[in-house]
């Protein structure tokens, strides 16, 4: 996830603000799997449990993670390079099925909406933060690399 010294390329987002608060109230190990989807869906990569959502609902990748007999899903904005947004988080509310209930759809949507015009509001601040993680993540990369050829000193 998202920290000063990250070094995973896009930045992670929660909108509105409350999502935080629902996505820490989850089950530690929840969080911990959500957690690992997140560092995926940050650096371009789909998790295996990940699925993007179609109709008014396209821009939306849906994570979800099982839980003793529960279903917690965790919405996801991924479709710009340089920020991730989580949108919702919490457990599975839908009676039957795989169908999210029309007030949950009407809820993604909104926030669809919003996170879209956040973006577009704060692109360029966005643009250079990812730049920069960017820039780090690669001279790190390099670094390693060429530290591969330097033997590692043995004990006395």
């Amino acid at each position: 996830m998202t920290s000063e010294n990250s070094l995973d390329i896009r930045e992670v987002r929660f909108l509105p603000a409350g999502t935080s608060d629902d996505y820490d109230a989850m089950p530690e190990d929840v969080r911990d799997e959500a957690d690992a989807a997140t560092t995926l869906l940050q650096n371009g990569r789909m998790p295996g449990n990940a699925e993007p959502l179609k109709g008014t609902l396209k821009g939306i990748t849906e994570v979800k993670i099982d839980h003793n007999t529960d279903t917690f899903r965790v919405y996801y904005v991924a479709e710009f390079e340089c920020c991730l947004y989580i949108i919702e988080a919490g457990i599975k509310k839908s009676a039957t099925g795989k169908a999210i209930p029309r007030p949950q759809v009407e809820r993604l949507e909104k926030r669809l909406t919003q996170a879209r015009a956040h973006y577009k509001a704060n692109e360029t601040f966005l643009r250079k933060t990812y730049e920069a993680r960017k820039t780090a993540r690669l001279q790190q990369e390099a670094e390693a690399e060429s530290n591969k050829d330097i033997p590692t000193p043995k004990p006395w």
